[in-house]
């Protein structure tokens, strides 16, 4: 009778066991780095433009959508129109220095230009650049001049 209630004990408790239990995995993030979570096609979904003047204060802002592709192969990045038809081609490169990762695009190794990497996910993008220099744009139909602009891309993965 002992042996039977232990077996019975055993029983009741197995399921127990197995449904407490989970995979380790399950709530770790991926360990992806940056150059491979960036590989693939990425549809652009905004662009947003921001409009400051020299005290800092923000003059104007728009946001624009879009649904151009960004297509990240090996060092290269193919930008193209909603159907795909390629209409530039840049080198990339990534860098990440304490934990802050940035994208330099550069055509036939020229200049370089650097893009924050403030979002980058198995499904999402975000690249943001600031430029200091006087920036026009237009509001209602005038032209007026900044002295910072800072854009902001927003991207799906494919």
């Amino acid at each position: 009778m002992k042996h039977l209630t232990k077996i019975l004990a055993f029983l009741i408790l197995l399921p127990l066991g197995f449904s407490s239990c989970t995979k380790d995995d399950d709530n770790k993030p991926a360990t992806q780095t940056p150059a491979e979570l960036v590989k693939g096609t990425w549809k652009s979904s905004s662009l947003k433009s921001e409009y400051y003047n020299s005290s800092g204060a923000k003059l104007y802002e728009e946001t624009q959508n879009s649904n151009g592709l960004a297509i990240f192969k090996e060092k290269q990045l193919d930008l193209a129109n909603a159907n795909g038809a390629v209409f530039d081609t840049q080198d990339y490169t990534l860098e990440t220095v304490s934990g802050k990762t940035t994208l330099y695009l550069s055509k036939n190794g020229g200049a370089k230009t650097g893009f924050d990497l403030t979002r980058l996910n198995k499904t999402n993008m975000t690249w943001s650049i600031e430029q200091t220099k006087n920036v026009n744009y237009e509001e209602n139909g005038v032209t007026k001049t900044s002295q910072k602009n800072k854009q902001t891309y927003e991207f799906v993965k494919q």
